[in-house]
């Protein structure tokens, strides 16, 4: 199992960054590598499920993505099936007039040998990726 975790520190209340999070369908706006999120619910919370197509290292890889976790205004935590198995959290902390956003992933790729075989450039991606959704979920924010 590998681990990602990358913070960013956002110029806007708490507020403002937990409401645009927990709109689903803003979550291919600012999630870098999302390209379609399906969901019976319109915002997040405990036990949603989405169906996410996910563009890694040149790969589509359909998703299934659920809420395990949900503390309003602190903690989203998500457990996510397929290809690529990992278990999430996202945490939001207010720091002066903003707000600390912290991404923590264990994740692992099945597929075996070759799994293992592509888990560097995979690493990679997904790394560059969660670093860019926090630049983008900053940018959205301080809109």
């Amino acid at each position: 199992m590998a681990t990602i975790e990358c913070n960013l520190f956002i110029n806007a209340p708490i507020e403002t960054v937990w409401e645009y999070v927990t709109q689903i369908n803003s979550i291919p706006d600012w999630f870098e590598g999302v390209k379609s999120v399906r969901s019976d619910d319109d915002v997040l919370s405990l036990g949603t499920a989405m169906d996410v197509t996910y563009g890694v290292a040149g790969q589509d890889i359909e998703m299934e993505v659920k809420t395990i976790e949900f503390i309003p205004g602190q903690l989203i935590v998500q457990s996510t099936k397929g290809m690529l198995s990992a278990e999430t959290h996202y945490q939001y902390k207010s720091e002066g007039d903003g707000t600390r956003v912290t991404a923590h992933s264990d994740y692992q790729i099945s597929g075996g040998l070759l799994g293992k075989l592509a888990e560097q450039v995979v690493k990679s991606a997904l790394n560059s990726n969660k670093e860019k959704t926090l630049q983008n979920l900053k940018s959205q924010c301080e809109g």
